[in-house]
C-alpha cells in the first residue's frame, strides 16, 4: 500500500505542488531573519524562532522527498546532509543540508527570486533606516577613504551582501542583454570603492566585468572562429576547477607564510593579515576531519578596536581549518558538480556567477552563509524548466500578450521609470524623515513600517507598469490587478499624509531649538565657502536659516565632502572627521561643529570660539544611574557611598562588570585624557600621610591596563574634599573602558562625580 502510494506519479506531483510554495515561504522567512543578524537593528528576535524555522523546513523537506526515494539525486543529497551533520557546527550545517535537499526539483530561478525578495527587502530596509538615522550607520576611515556600512555591521559585509544580490539579479534577469548587463559590475564597483572601500569588492567588480565581456565575445564569435571555441573549452574547464584551485592557492600562501617566505609576508601586510590569522588558528587548534570550534573576534558592530582581533576572512581557509578537511572536499565537489550541470544546461550566467563567487571566497568569509551565498543550496536544483511547465508558461504568455511581442519590453520600461521616480521621492523624503528620530525610538516598529512601505511600493509600481503596458498593447487587465493598485496606492497616500503630519508636529515641538545656535550660525552663514549641513536635524534648521544644505548622507558620512561644515551633538568624538582634515568647535551647550571650511574656521576664531584638532567635550557619569546599575548605596544627596564595596563604576550592567551593556559602554579613541574624580572623606586629624584608595583604569574588560593611581590623605583639603584628575594616554582606539576605585580596608567615603575629557591629540607616552 505504502509502496504503491510512493510510486504513484500523480501523488508525487501533488506533493511537489503543495510542498514547494511552503518550502519557499519558510526559506524566505529564514533568510530574512538571518539577514537581520548582520544589521544594526537591535530589537530582540525570539531565540526559538531560528530553531522553529529549521524544524519546519526539515518537516516540509521530508514530506517533499519521501515520494522521490528512488531518485539518485535525493540519495546523493541525503549523503551530503549526513556529512554536514558530522561537523561540530551541526545546527548551521543541518539547516544548510536540509535546504539543499529541499531544492531538488525546484527551478533555481524560483529560489533566486525568493532570495532577492527576502534578503533584498531586509537590506533595503536597513539602508533606509540607516540613512534616516533610526539605526547606527557605522563609518570607518581607511587610508584616507571613508568606509560606509549603511546599517550593516561592517563595510566589507555591506559590499558583500550587495555583491551577492546583484549577481543573483544578473543571473535571474535573462531578458537583459549582455551589453546592458555591464551596469551590474559598475554598480558593485561604486558600492565597493566609493561607499565601502572594499579591496575584495573592487577586484571582484573587475572580474565581473571581464566575465560579462567574455560572455559577449563567446556568444558572438564561438560559432564563427575555431580559436574562440578552443578558448571556450579551456574556460569551461577552468571555471569548473576554480573552487579547488582558488582554495589550493590560498592554502599554499598560508603555508608559505607559516614557513616565513617573503612573498607571503608581503601579501599578508597588504591584504589586512589574511594569512597570519589562519596561521595562528592552525598553530593553536590544528586541522581535523570535521573541524573544531574556536572563538573568533572580528571588527563588525563597532568602530572601536578589539584588543585581541582574531578572524579568518578567507572562506577556503575557514573551511579547511574551522570546518575541517572533509567539509572542504565536499564543498569543492558540490561546486564542481553545480558548475558542470550549469555548463551542460547552457546556463552561462550561472557558470560565471559560480566562478565569481569562488573568486570572492578567496578573501571573504561569506561563502558558507546562505543569506549571502544562496547558490550554496543549489547543487541539485533544477536548472531547466520541465517540458510541461514550459509549455504551460508559453501558452499563458501567448494568451496574455495576444501575440504582441512588445508587451514585456514596455512593461519593463514603465517599471524602470516608476522605480526611478520612487527612488527620487525617497531621496527627497530622507532628510525630512530624520526628524522622526526625535519621536520614534522603537526599532522593531521602524523595521516593520519600512518593510510594509516597500511591499506597498512594489505592488503599486509592478501593478501600474503592467496596467499601462496592457493599455498600450491592448492587453486586458483583470479586476484583481486594478484592486491591488488601488489599495496599495491608497495606503501609500495615507502613509504619506501620516508622515507629513508627524514630521510637522516634530518641527512644531522643536521649533525653538535652532534659536540657541543663532550667534554661531550668523558667523558661519556669512563666511562659508562651501556648504553647511546639520546632523539629523537638517530639515528643522533649514526652515530656520537660509543656506542650510540637504544631503542623502548624514553624520560622519558627510566627511567625504570638502569645504563642509557639519553641526553635530557636542559629544560626538569622530576620528572620521578629524582624520579627514576637519576641526572641532563647541558652539553651544548642546552642539558642536566639525568643519574643513577655511572661511568658517577663520570666522569662528575671530568671533572667539575655540577651534581644536580634537573633541573637547566633557563627559560625565550619572551617579544615581551608576549606583542603581551596580547595586551601590547612595546618601541623601545622591552620592555613592564607598566602604565595604570595592567597585565604584564600570562598563557593564548590574553588579557584574564583565557582562557588557551596550548602552553603558565607555569607549575612547586614541589620544590623551584627563579623568576627574570628586571624592569626600570624613576629615579626621592625622599625623602621618596614608593611602585612602586606589584608582585603576583599564580597557577591553581588563585585558589592557592603562594606569594605576594611589590617592593619599594629603591630597584632600581641610573639608575632606578632593577634585583631582588622572592623566593617561592611549595609542589605540579602546573598547570597553573600565575604571575601578578600591578603598583601603576600614576607609569610608563618598563619590560625588566622575568626568573625563580629551585634552590633547598627542599620543606621547601612551600605553
Amino acid at each position: 500500500m505504502i509502496s504503491r502510494y510512493l510510486n504513484d506519479e500523480v501523488i508525487r506531483k501533488k506533493c511537489d505542488k503543495l510542498t514547494e510554495p511552503v518550502f519557499l515561504c519558510l526559506c524566505a522567512i529564514y533568510l530574512g531573519v538571518m539577514t537581520l543578524g548582520i544589521t544594526m537593528f537591535t530589537f530582540q528576535i525570539p531565540d526559538a524562532l531560528d530553531n522553529m524555522l529549521s524544524v519546519l523546513i526539515s518537516v516540509v523537506v521530508i514530506i517533499r522527498i519521501i515520494p522521490h526515494y528512488k531518485d539518485k539525486l535525493v540519495w546523493c543529497a541525503v549523503f551530503i546532509n549526513v556529512i554536514y551533520t558530522l561537523s561540530w557546527d551541526v545546527e548551521h550545517f543541518a539547516t544548510l543540508g536540509v535546504m539543499t535537499l529541499g531544492c531538488i526539483g525546484i527551478n533555481y530561478r524560483k529560489i533566486l527570486r525568493v532570495y532577492l525578495i527576502s534578503v533584498g527587502s531586509v537590506v533595503l530596509c536597513t539602508i533606509i533606516a540607516a540613512l534616516c538615522g533610526f539605526i547606527p550607520d557605522l563609518v570607518y576611515i581607511k587610508e584616507g577613504h571613508i568606509r560606509s556600512s549603511m546599517g550593516i555591521r561592517y563595510p566589507t559585509d555591506f559590499a558583500s551582501i550587495i555583491f551577492f544580490l546583484i549577481i543573483s539579479l544578473w543571473v535571474l534577469w535573462k531578458g537583459l542583454s549582455d551589453e546592458l548587463s555591464l551596469i551590474f559590475p559598475a554598480l558593485t564597483f561604486v558600492v565597493a570603492y566609493y561607499l565601502a572601500y572594499s579591496t575584495t569588492g573592487i577586484i571582484c567588480s573587475a572580474v565581473f566585468a571581464v566575465l560579462i565581456i567574455y560572455g559577449i565575445v563567446e556568444k558572438r564569435y564561438a560559432d564563427k572562429h575555431k580559436y574562440i571555441r578552443c578558448i571556450k573549452c579551456v574556460a569551461d574547464i577552468v571555471m569548473q576547477a576554480v573552487f579547488p584551485l582558488a582554495g589550493f592557492i590560498m592554502i599554499f600562501i598560508t603555508w608559505s607564510y607559516y614557513k616565513g617566505y617573503a612573498f607571503a609576508i608581503f601579501l599578508d601586510d597588504n591584504f589586512t593579515h589574511r594569512f597570519s590569522q589562519p596561521v595562528r588558528a592552525f598553530m593553536e587548534n590544528g586541522i581535523s576531519a570535521f573541524g573544531a570550534p574556536f572563538k573568533q573576534i572580528g571588527a563588525g558592530g563597532s568602530t572601536y578596536n578589539h584588543a585581541d582581533y582574531f578572524f579568518i576572512d578567507s572562506s577556503y581557509i575557514r573551511l579547511f581549518i574551522y570546518y575541517g578537511i572533509v567539509i572542504w572536499l565536499i564543498m569543492s565537489f558540490l561546486w564542481i558538480l553545480m558548475t558542470r550541470r550549469a555548463i551542460k544546461s547552457g546556463e552561462r550566467r550561472m557558470v560565471m556567477a559560480l566562478t565569481l563567487i569562488a573568486v570572492h571566497a578567496m578573501s571573504e568569509h561569506h561563502f558558507m552563509q546562505v543569506f549571502y551565498n544562496i547558490f550554496i543550496i543549489l547543487p541539485f536544483a533544477a536548472l531547466t524548466e520541465g517540458k510541461e511547465e514550459s509549455d504551460n508558461k508559453g501558452k499563458e504568455s501567448a494568451d496574455r500578450i495576444h501575440d504582441n511581442e512588445h508587451y514585456e519590453t514596455i512593461q519593463a520600461g514603465f517599471f524602470a521609470a516608476s522605480l526611478i521616480a520612487a527612488f527620487i521621492i525617497i531621496l527627497l523624503l530622507v532628510p525630512r524623515l530624520r526628524l522622526l528620530t526625535l519621536s520614534i525610538n522603537d526599532q522593531a516598529y521602524v523595521f516593520i513600517a519600512i518593510l510594509a512601505i516597500e511591499l506597498l511600493l512594489t505592488i503599486a509600481i509592478s501593478g501600474v507598469s503592467r496596467f499601462w503596458a496592457g493599455k498600450m498593447c491592448h492587453v486586458r487587465t483583470g479586476i484583481s490587478l486594478k484592486a491591488a493598485i488601488t489599495i496599495s496606492v491608497m495606503f501609500l497616500v495615507l502613509t504619506f499624509v501620516w508622515l507629513t503630519y508627524r514630521i510637522d508636529s516634530v518641527i512644531e515641538k522643536y521649533a525653538s531649538l535652532p534659536d540657541g545656535d543663532s550667534a554661531p550660525f550668523e558667523v558661519m552663514l556669512n563666511s562659508k565657502v562651501g556648504k553647511i549641513y546639520v546632523d539629523r536635524l537638517g530639515e528643522l534648521y533649514h526652515r530656520r536659516y537660509d543656506g542650510i544644505s540637504r544631503s542623502l548622507y548624514d553624520g560622519e558620512e558627510l566627511a567625504r565632502y570638502k569645504n563642509t561644515t557639519v553641526l553635530v551633538d557636542k559629544e560626538l568624538d569622530s576620528p572620521v572627521f578629524l582624520n579627514s582634515g576637519f576641526l572641532y568647535s563647541e558652539i553651544s551647550d548642546s552642539h558642536a561643529l566639525y568643519t574643513n571650511d577655511e572661511g568658517v574656521i577663520n570666522a569662528l576664531k575671530m568671533a572667539g570660539y575655540n577651534v581644536s584638532e580634537y573633541c573637547t567635550a566633557v563627559y560625565s557619569l550619572d551617579m544615581k544611574d551608576e549606583a542603581k546599575a551596580q547595586g551601590l548605596d547612595t546618601n541623601d544627596i545622591g552620592d555613592i557611598v564607598l566602604g565595604g564595596k570595592k567597585r565604584t563604576f564600570h562598563a557593564g550592567t548590574g553588579d557584574n562588570p564583565f557582562k557588557i551593556d551596550q548602552d553603558r559602554m565607555i569607549n575612547l579613541y586614541s589620544g590623551k585624557y584627563k579623568w576627574i574624580y570628586r571624592l569626600h572623606i570624613d576629615p579626621v586629624p592625622y599625623d602621618m600621610d596614608y593611602k585612602v584608595c586606589k584608582i585603576t583604569i583599564n580597557a577591553y574588560g581588563g585585558e589592557m591596563d592603562i594606569c594605576d593611581v594611589d590617592v593619599y590623605r594629603s591630597m584632600f583639603d581641610e573639608n575632606g574634599d578632593l577634585c583631582d584628575g588622572v592623566d593617561f594616554g592611549i595609542g589605540v582606539d579602546c573598547w570597553l573602558i573600565q575604571s575601578w576605585l578600591v578603598m583601603e580596608k576600614g576607609q569610608e567615603g563618598t563619590l560625588k562625580g566622575v568626568t573625563w575629557q580629551r585634552v590633547t591629540d598627542s599620543n606621547e607616552n601612551s600605553t
